[in-house]
């Protein structure tokens, strides 16, 4: 049985999962930028055009292809890392789980769709996992672990489930528990934010619909949550402006007129939990925990400090197709990047190869 907070995290992932099948939802997220992803390839692979799914691939497991027979996904999604994995040979055999049922039925269907073999997709609560011993080559976990609560027994399942010569790969959020970012990091965004030019702080399209459906969530989820919201802004200090971004949303819904994000919005642990649960409920444990049960070989971080929340919902302005939004962005992305490199922010996210304790395999 799931937890009631994997429970309700797993039906809001089935219902997000179905959403990012629109194609209109790209340009929501700072990963949707070409010029983003080239940066974050280039930080772990060395080339802007090989992302760390190939780089994992030809640095750790080219040599054991096709040894490297069992391959296992904890937080799939919808699927797509397996299913490009399979294009690239990765795997003979690959068990991909996930809590959300939603998210589990279009992984299966794509797979179908796309002709993949040798993937199990399976409904399972990875707080609550049980795995067989030394089973598989190599774990995969993307953007998920963050979700996870019981770190340490996941640690310690993965370490039970992986062969001698098993290596685990994470791309992940490790940044503040429930983005309860510091100070000093807020600012900063938000001083970035008030020196865009305004037309590229208008939205896309689907981000102004999530924010009608959030502005409609009162009436649809009843008096008793709609009070419990309202005593959580109190305390909060964010009653008056939820009713400002509240009035704003309806009104663009209402008459169709562009929407123009007007600030920044860091949401409170409150919010972050009445949105999902699970949501970076110990992110910023998941280093610690990896290392205390694994030897990390390799790691990379690769910010997001500042880029993160600051193109939620306007990622879609900065592309290649306009010049001007290229020469905003890249300067951002050298401040981030410098404030990583200097250690005056600790990066929010990561890449980490790891292998079970004293082993010398990679």
């Amino acid at each position: 049985m799931m937890s009631s907070s994997v429970d309700k995290a797993a039906k809001y992932w089935s219902e997000s999962t179905a959403k990012s099948q629109d194609q209109t939802r790209q340009g929501l997220s700072w990963l949707h930028i070409p010029r983003v992803r080239a940066h974050i390839n280039t930080r772990i692979s060395g080339s802007p055009d090989v992302d760390w799914i190939e780089h994992s691939v030809q640095r750790y497991l080219k040599e054991r292809l096709p040894a490297t027979g069992r391959a296992l996904s904890l937080g799939c999604g919808s699927g797509w890392l397996e299913r490009h994995l399979s294009q690239l040979g990765g795997f003979q055999t690959c068990d991909a789980f996930d809590a959300a049922p939603g998210s589990i039925e279009i992984a299966k269907r794509l797979m179908a769709e796309e002709g993949c073999t040798g993937i199990n997709y399976e409904v399972r609560d990875i707080n609550q996992i049980q795995l067989l011993g030394a089973h598989y080559d190599i774990v995969w976990i993307n953007s998920a672990m963050h979700h996870f609560e019981r770190l340490e027994h996941i640690s310690e399942q993965l370490d039970y489930a992986l062969k001698p010569d098993g290596i685990v790969i994470l791309n992940e959020y490790v940044g503040p528990n429930r983005f309860q970012f510091p100070p000093a990091q807020k600012d900063l965004i938000v001083a970035l934010f008030s020196a865009l030019p305004s037309k590229y702080r208008k939205v896309v399209s689907a981000y102004a619909t999530d924010e009608r459906e959030r502005s409609l969530s009162p009436m649809r989820n009843g008096p008793a949550w709609l009070v419990k919201r309202s005593f959580d802004k109190l305390r909060d200090g964010d009653f008056v402006s939820a009713l400002q971004r509240r009035r704003q949303t309806l009104k663009v819904a209402s008459d169709q007129s562009d929407f123009e994000r007007a600030a920044i919005h860091f949401p409170s642990e409150r919010d972050v939990i009445a949105h999902d649960p699970t949501e970076a409920v110990r992110s910023q444990d998941i280093v610690q925990v990896v290392r205390g049960k694994f030897d990390i070989v390799a790691r990379c971080d690769y910010g997001g400090n500042l880029l993160h929340y600051l193109l939620g919902g306007i990622a879609g302005n900065f592309t290649g197709d306009d010049p001007e939004s290229l020469s905003i962005l890249d300067p951002i992305i050298a401040i981030e990047e410098a404030l990583i490199e200097s250690g005056a922010f600790a990066s929010d996210f990561t890449y980490i190869v790891a292998q079970k304790r004293g082993r010398s395999l990679v």
